[in-house]
């Protein structure tokens, strides 16, 4: 008996290793056969503007919307290091890079003024859980026992383990906060499209309680709005980057809701679907061009949506705030509208950015 058992005990071993083995190669193949059909998952759908149930008392907070946090050498450093598994992940440099350039904040101020998402607060690689404390009793959209309870925990996880260490871009529906740590500006349409998602929701607490239990949907929505908004705008390198970012990211979602129904091969579920992921799309940005005209075509009726510059920028420079590196024209104070035949040149939504005394 005692032979019999520990035969088929290592036929049982044997098996479970050929069956982890066929999960690999079972979801390799899964990720080489959807790169292959270049599955458009995340086509481009935007998010209805109306109707939107927003905070009064945020809506009236006179403080800029975008700010900054200051430079800590180390600390950034630390942080920098800490997202390599990231970087890898979504293979970019600039995931968790914990410093801002021009695309980045200047896509930022102007997806906030195309939306009206004059509520929402956005820190870049900023700790300030004092404030986003503060955001917290004001925002009124979300009924206060989600408010002191989830909201209280999602404030104390970020004061706890600040993103400028661990990083980690995500948006808050508690403090109706967006944090930024990685300089791609994909990654930040995706976050403020989960804010406007959020914004339309007559019960928004109940629908952050619901991305706790299965997030895939918020996700795709987010995403769909985030290419969406690029495809209006004909912004090729834009949506390249998109697909390059968001779809491996996205199967980072997908492999993690199969997990649990892989029966112990999670792992490679995981990262075939991220795998998954980037050939797809890669293949997808292979017909970028084929992609726009068939957008042209099916929202023909609807004009292209030119985002509307803001007058005074809502960037905050403090003493706190380091002064990336571009050029600030302070010439005209009155500039003509952007043209067509001028593209080019257009305005930028940060041209009177407030400096910091020297």
């Amino acid at each position: 008996m005692i032979e019999i058992e520990s035969a088929r005990n290592r036929r049982c071993k044997s098996g479970v290793k050929t069956a982890g083995v066929k999960g690999l190669f079972g979801a390799i193949g899964l990720a080489v056969l959807l790169a292959c059909t270049g599955c458009h998952v995340l086509s481009p759908k935007p998010i209805p503007s109306s109707p939107l149930y927003l905070p009064p008392p945020l809506v009236a907070d006179a403080d800029s919307q975008i700010e900054v946090g200051r430079p800590v050498k180390w600390l950034d450093v630390a942080g920098w290091v800490w997202g390599i598994p990231s970087k890898v992940l979504l293979w970019d440099s600039r995931i968790d890079r914990h410093r801002f350039t021009e695309p980045t904040i200047e896509t930022t101020a102007e997806y906030l003024q195309a939306n009206q998402l004059a509520h929402i607060k956005v820190r870049m690689n900023q700790y300030a859980p004092l404030e986003d404390f503060r955001r917290l009793r004001k925002n009124t959209t979300v009924a206060w026992p989600y408010r002191y309870t989830l909201g209280l925990l999602s404030v104390g996880g970020e004061a706890i383990l600040p993103g400028r260490l661990i990083g980690g871009d995500h948006f808050n529906p508690f403090t109706q906060t967006v944090h930024l740590y990685s300089d791609v500006p994909a990654i930040a349409l995706h976050e403020l499209g989960h804010a406007k998602d959020f914004a339309r929701r007559k019960y928004q607490g109940t629908y952050a309680l619901a991305y706790l239990v299965t997030p895939l949907w918020h996700e795709t929505v987010a995403s769909r709005d985030a290419l969406s908004y690029l495809y209006q705008r004909h912004d090729r390198a834009g949506i390249v980057e998109a697909n390059r970012v968001l779809y491996p990211a996205y199967g980072t979602y997908v492999g993690n809701a199969l997990g649990p129904f892989s029966l112990g091969h999670s792992l490679p579920t995981y990262y075939g679907a991220v795998i998954a992921g980037h050939l797809n799309g890669r293949m997808l940005s292979r017909r970028i061009d084929e992609d726009l005209r068939r957008y042209d075509q099916m929202f023909a009726s609807r004009p292209v949506h030119q985002p509307v510059l803001p007058t005074v920028t809502p960037v905050a420079w403090t003493e706190q705030t380091e002064i990336p590196d571009f050029e600030v024209d302070l010439g005209d104070e009155s500039p003509a509208p952007p043209t067509d035949t001028d593209a080019s040149s257009k305005s930028s939504c940060l041209d009177d950015v407030a400096r910091p005394p020297i």
